[in-house]
């Protein structure tokens, strides 16, 4: 390494794909096993449970991330500014990644039960010849609120997580470009 300089560390892993199972959000409710183990029991907690763990730690403390940082600033590392909003950026990543999976895992189960209410409320008004029109009227009308509700929260939040996709992807390009020696 000519002049003693040192390279910026590569950016971190893309939160597209992970395998982890300690990062993955359930997909479907839970169901009831045999055993006297319960499912929480046999895996690790939660991220937000180990986040919520590590912020609890003692003030001196820092996080593996800051850490890093200072490492990287003593040693004169090229635009740590850059490597460092980089890192934060990935870790909000994957608690906005878990955020919005469960948000669309409870939209679905809400919409589920939406779709129930619809059906039951077509029943009603074709099983009967003396049915309220205006009572149908206004069913039907605070279900496709509450569904455009749904629709509106998860659209939303799904704009701010491409937002910050599109975040990583600029910084991570600005750091992968800068020359390492």
């Amino acid at each position: 390494k000519p002049g003693g300089e040192k390279g910026c560390p590569p950016p971190p892993p893309k939160p597209k794909g992970r395998k982890s199972s300690q990062s993955k959000v359930p997909y479907s409710p839970p169901r009831p096993q045999s055993g006297s183990l319960s499912r929480a029991s046999s895996k690790s907690p939660p991220r937000k449970e180990r986040i919520e763990s590590k912020s609890s730690a003692p003030p001196s403390s820092s996080s593996d991330v800051d850490l890093l940082h200072s490492s990287l600033q003593s040693s004169g590392s090229c635009a740590l500014s850059d490597v460092a909003l980089l890192h934060k950026t990935v870790d909000r990543i994957f608690e906005e990644e878990e955020t919005l999976l469960n948000l669309h895992m409870s939209t679905i189960q809400e919409s589920a039960e939406l779709l129930t209410l619809e059906g039951k409320l077509l029943q009603e008004v074709q099983g009967k010849e003396d049915y309220s029109i205006d009572d149908y009227a206004k069913k039907l009308e605070d279900i496709i609120d509450r569904k455009l509700g749904l629709i509106e929260r998860l659209s939303g939040r799904l704009k701010g997580f491409r937002g910050m996709l599109k975040e990583e992807e600029i910084l991570s390009q600005k750091v992968g470009s800068m020359p390492s020696y």
